[in-house]
């Protein structure tokens, strides 16, 4: 049967996490799965106008 770990992969920016499945039932170690997520760093921040007529057949 397989196990699941979480291994920690450094890059310039920090850390991210990688999730695994790993089966070991042959003898050699096998992954059958694997996913991580990655968020992006906000790059910028400010105000939206939106005129009044988008607003009228909305």
């Amino acid at each position: 049967m397989g196990s699941s770990l979480e291994v920690e992969v450094e890059h310039p920016t920090g850390f991210f996490t990688v999730q695994m499945e790993v089966d070991n039932s042959s003898g050699s170690p096998v992954v059958t799965k694997s996913a991580l997520l990655r968020t992006a760093r906000m790059l910028m921040s400010g105000s939206v106008y939106v005129l009044e007529s988008a607003w009228e057949n909305a």
